[in-house]
C-alpha cells in the first residue's frame, strides 16, 4: 500500500527537527511500551491524534485508565504552557488544527453523564456470542459443568413448552422447569422480544437442582443490568456505522462485572464486521479497494492478553485477541498493544507487532525480552532506561529503520492523572 501522508510524531530529542512516519507503516500491528510515568498516554494520545486527521483510518479505544475520553475537547494550554510547547512542532498551528480536528465524530461510550459523553449505547443480548455472553457471569458458577453447559449450548427459549426446542433425552421435569424459570424471570411477553436460550441439549447427570438456582438467580441479575437493549442505537450500530470515525469504551465507568463481557462483545463485533467486509471485497476484486483500516487500542494490555490467564474469561479474551494479530491484517483490523509490562503479555501479542515505540524502562527483563524477541541491539534498548519522560526509540521491522524523538504533546485534552501533590504540600 503506498501513501504520502505522514504522521508528525514528534521532534528531535534536542527539539529540533521534525519525526514522520509513513502513514502506510501503521498497516501493522503496533505495541506501544514503557514505565508507569514514562509518557505512554501522552505519546499515545498524539499518535491517534495523527491518524484521525491524517488518515481516514477508525480508532477503537478500550480505555483501561479514562486516559482518552477527553480527546474530543482541544487542549489550549498546550500552546502556552512553555514545557509543552518546546516540544511542538513548527507547523503545529492551532487555528489548523481545530479546523482538521473538527469532523472527526468521537463517541465515548461511559455510564458517566459529562459534556464528553451524554449516553449508553448498550449491547444486544441475542446478537452476542456464546462466550461473549458467558463473560457476563462470574468465574464460580461457571465452574459448574452443568451450569456451563445450559449456558453454552442455549440461546432461546420458544413461548410453548411442546415446542420443538425440547431435547428428548432431557427428562420432562427438566425442560419444564427450564421453562418455567425463564418465563418467571422474563414474562410471558418478553419470551418472543427478548429471546435467552436456543436448544436445550442433553448433558450427562443432567442439570442439577442446586446449581439450576444459582444459575437463575445469577442470570436474572446479568439480565437486569440497564446495559441491555434491543432497541437502537447498540454498541454494534456505533461500532460498525463508518461515521464514528473514534470510539472510546470508558472501562473504569463500567462495573466489574461488566468490563471482560463489554470488552470481549467489542472485539467479536469489530472482527465479524471487518471479515464482513473482507467478504464483500472478494466478491468484487476489479473494484477500488474502500475498506477502511480499523486500529483496536488495548490500553494495559497485560491485564486482558496474558501470558498466564487466570480464569476462563480471561482465557477466552486472550485467544480473541490473538486471533486478532495472526489474522486481523487481511480484514484491515490492526491492534495496537499498549504495556507497561511486555513479558506478562501474551508472547505472540508482542512478538508479531511490526512497529515498536518503547518509551523509558527500567526493569532490564522487559528490555531483554523486547530485545530477543525482535531482535533490536541490546545496547539500543539499555539506552532506553535512561530517556526521559516524552522520548521514545521506534522500531519499525517492515522499513528496517530505527531511531529515536522525543513525542510532540497531544493536543487534546486527558483524561486520567497521577495524584497531585496537594495531599503532602
Amino acid at each position: 500500500m503506498e501513501s504520502t501522508k505522514a504522521l508528525t510524531l514528534g521532534v528531535g530529542k534536542d527539539g529540533s527537527g521534525k519525526v514522520e512516519v509513513p502513514a502506510c507503516e501503521m498497516a501493522h500491528h503496533v505495541a506501544v511500551l514503557g514505565g508507569t510515568g514514562a509518557g505512554k498516554s501522552f505519546f499515545l494520545a498524539r499518535l491517534l491524534e495523527e491518524l484521525l486527521i491524517r488518515t481516514k483510518a477508525r480508532i477503537i479505544v478500550l480505555d483501561s485508565n479514562a486516559d482518552y475520553v477527553r480527546m474530543s475537547s482541544i487542549n489550549s494550554d498546550v500552546w502556552t504552557d512553555s514545557e509543552l510547547a518546546k516540544w511542538l512542532l513548527d507547523d503545529d498551528c492551532k487555528d489548523e488544527f481545530e479546523a482538521l480536528w473538527q469532523p472527526v465524530r468521537t463517541r465515548v461510550i461511559s455510564r458517566l453523564a459529562t459534556e464528553w459523553c451524554t449516553d449508553l449505547p448498550k449491547l444486544s443480548w441475542r446478537s452476542l456470542s456464546t462466550e461473549s455472553r458467558e463473560s457476563f457471569f462470574s468465574q464460580h458458577l461457571l465452574q459448574h459443568a452443568p451450569v456451563r453447559a445450559f449456558l453454552t449450548y442455549t440461546a432461546r427459549i420458544a413461548d410453548n413448552p411442546d415446542a420443538s426446542w425440547a431435547n428428548q433425552d432431557y427428562p420432562a421435569r427438566f425442560r419444564i422447569s427450564a421453562y418455567e424459570m425463564v418465563r418467571h424471570m422474563l414474562g410471558n411477553d418478553m419470551l418472543s422480544t427478548f429471546p435467552v436460550f436456543d436448544d436445550i441439549p442433553s448433558s450427562p447427570g443432567g442439570f442439577l437442582a442446586g446449581s439450576a438456582g444459582a444459575y437463575s438467580e445469577e442470570l436474572d441479575s446479568v439480565l437486569q443490568s440497564d446495559i441491555w437493549t434491543e432497541q437502537q442505537p447498540t454498541i454494534e450500530n456505533v461500532l460498525t456505522d463508518p461515521e464514528n470515525r473514534f470510539v472510546v469504551f470508558d472501562l473504569p465507568s463500567l462495573s466489574l462485572g461488566e468490563r471482560f463481557g463489554m470488552v470481549l462483545s467489542v472485539v467479536d463485533i469489530l472482527w465479524n464486521h471487518c471479515e464482513e467486509q473482507y467478504k464483500r471485497r472478494l466478491l468484487t476484486p476489479d473494484e477500488k479497494d474502500r475498506r477502511l483500516a480499523h486500529f483496536l487500542i488495548v490500553d494495559e494490555a497485560h491485564n486482558w492478553i496474558p501470558n498466564a490467564p487466570g480464569s476462563r474469561h480471561t482465557e477466552i479474551l486472550a485467544e480473541r485477541f490473538k486471533r486478532v494479530v495472526a489474522e486481523g491484517r487481511k480484514f484491515g483490523l490492526f491492534l495496537i498493544v499498549v504495556t507497561q509490562r511486555p513479558r506478562k503479555v501474551a508472547a505472540d501479542a508482542i512478538d508479531l507487532c511490526d512497529l515498536l515505540f518503547i518509551l523509558r524502562m527500567t526493569c532490564s527483563a522487559d528490555l531483554d525480552y523486547v530485545s530477543e524477541s525482535h531482535g533490536i541491539d541490546p545496547t539500543e534498548m539499555a539506552e532506553c532506561k535512561e530517556f526521559s519522560v516524552g522520548e521514545c526509540l521506534a522500531e519499525i521491522s517492515s522499513a528496517k529503520a530505527s531511531f529515536s524523538f522525543h513525542a510532540s504533546p497531544p493536543r487534546t485534552k486527558q483524561g486520567g492523572s497521577n495524584v497531585s501533590r496537594y495531599w503532602c504540600e
